[in-house]
């Protein structure tokens, strides 16, 4: 608990400087842009194509065009299990308490001026446990089409792909590591709301089920399947750069939980679920 209400106070005041950067930042609407806000019908766009939360004039709408992106994304993420992580010594958990760690996530990708598009993206954490040889380690390699849609000042985006995976973690007395290795198909969408000028909240979901195999101490169990669930929850905010460049940064929340990781040669209700969760931060260039 001390550690979520840690990462919520954080969270909570990174946000808070944000958007009172974001107040000082905004200017009222001009005549002209009133003339913007016409009903739109709904549509496929670009994330370059005009922004409905940008109060400029028509003379510096961008036009619609193709553009590369790319982020860099800092999570800090504690760990949690249902068998628990740490806590009073006279009853055994799976893990004993783990320190939040930084993770890392890069994202590169291309979008048309229809806001189709494909990206790559990466996904590193690794931690040491409070006691020898325990540890929770995580890859993730994602390859995704996306598409875009805009309804008045909200933007959503679906995309789905394939991704591979490994988890690699120790057993709840630090004697034995598993290792799962695996590939399967993943799913999601995207939404964002304009609030001023130039800041949003967003809210994302994204499953995946990985389909592999399990090692433990030379045992190997074909077939295994390892769903992985992510929700996250944000505020944005977004500035031109130069004419071309755009800056989108982020501050939000985001929980990874990884389900029925077998602890083989055992058999339920052994298996275990580990949920990574913490704010996350971002920064994002277009162009």
């Amino acid at each position: 608990m001390k550690k979520l209400l840690f990462s919520t106070i954080f969270s909570i005041g990174v946000l808070c400087g944000v958007l009172s950067h974001a107040e000082e930042a905004a200017s009222p609407f001009m005549f002209e842009d009133a003339l913007d806000a016409v009903e739109e019908p709904i549509q496929l766009v670009s994330h370059a194509s005009y922004d409905a939360c940008e109060p400029c004039g028509r003379s510096c709408k961008p036009r619609p065009s193709g553009h590369f992106y790319g982020t860099a994304e800092l999570p800090l993420l504690s760990l949690y299990a249902n068998h628990g992580a740490g806590g009073s010594p006279t009853f055994a958990s799976w893990f004993e308490d783990f320190d939040t760690q930084a993770a890392l996530r890069l994202e590169a990708g291309y979008e048309n001026a229809h806001g189709v598009g494909l990206r790559g993206r990466f996904f590193m954490f690794d931690t040491d446990g409070g006691a020898p040889n325990e540890y929770f380690d995580v890859r993730m390699y994602d390859l995704e089409a996306t598409s875009g849609l805009k309804l008045r000042k909200w933007d959503f985006e679906g995309f789905g792909g394939v991704r591979w995976g490994s988890v690699d973690f120790s057993d709840e007395n630090g004697s034995l590591g598993r290792d799962f290795d695996g590939f399967g198909l993943t799913l999601g969408a995207k939404a964002r709301r304009c609030l001023t000028q130039r800041l949003g909240l967003n809210a994302g979901v994204r499953y995946s089920a990985l389909y592999g195999k399990n090692e433990t101490n030379g045992i190997q169990l074909d077939n295994v399947i390892v769903p992985v669930t992510e929700l996250r929850l944000g505020v944005d905010y977004k500035r031109m750069l130069t004419r071309r460049v755009e800056m989108t940064a982020e501050v939000g929340y985001e929980h990874q939980l990884y389900s029925s990781l077998s602890v083989a040669p055992g058999i339920d209700p052994e298996d275990v679920d580990v949920a990574l969760a913490g704010p996350v931060f971002s920064i994002t260039l277009r162009r």
